[in-house]
């Protein structure tokens, strides 16, 4: 479940929506209370996991299964810079996709094979997460908005192409 201390209703109306489709799926998520913070939320916490932020990136994860809180609960985070999603006018369904994305790095964030992949095949299974639950379109819509920004380098573009031409697959 989401631990949402952000104020935005897109991690609530996401955990209505999408979670107990999820859980079916990966069963292990349940294990997680995934927090939900802003970058500067984020940023004032002690002994969490390092992650490199950007001022135009509007949604990062954090994930570390040797930090534990709350019990036996790893520890689980998406972090969301609201500003920059402002910046870019995203929608709510551009943050769904988003939350989508993110989320499937921590449900695939104890794939072994995942561990030393490509960042490409990283992206790649994350947004396979989204594309599960219905969220294909919004994600390619999300992400070609990102890439028009023209605020990323060449390699982050030829990423998001790589990502494009992958959920192409994924829509019905």
């Amino acid at each position: 479940m989401f631990n949402n201390q952000t104020g935005i209703a897109e991690f609530d109306i996401f955990e209505i929506r999408y979670w107990d489709v999820l859980c079916k799926k990966y069963p292990h998520i349940k294990k997680y209370n995934v927090r939900c913070l802003t970058i500067d939320q984020y940023r004032k916490l002690e002994n969490v996991p390092e992650i490199d932020f950007s001022e135009n990136d509007c949604f990062e994860f954090a994930f570390d299964d040797r930090i534990i809180r709350n019990g036996d609960c790893p520890f689980a985070s998406i972090i969301v810079n609201e500003s920059a999603c402002k910046r870019l006018c995203f929608t709510q369904d551009d943050k769904l996709a988003a939350i989508a994305h993110e989320l499937g790095h921590i449900v695939h964030a104890t794939n072994t094979i995942l561990q030393n992949a490509h960042e490409s095949w990283k992206e790649k299974f994350a947004d396979e997460v989204a594309g599960f639950i219905g969220l294909s379109k919004s994600l390619k819509s999300l992400i070609q908005k990102l890439k028009d920004s023209k605020l990323y380098s060449d390699y982050q573009n030829s990423l998001f192409d790589f990502r494009i031409t992958n959920l192409k697959d994924l829509i019905a």
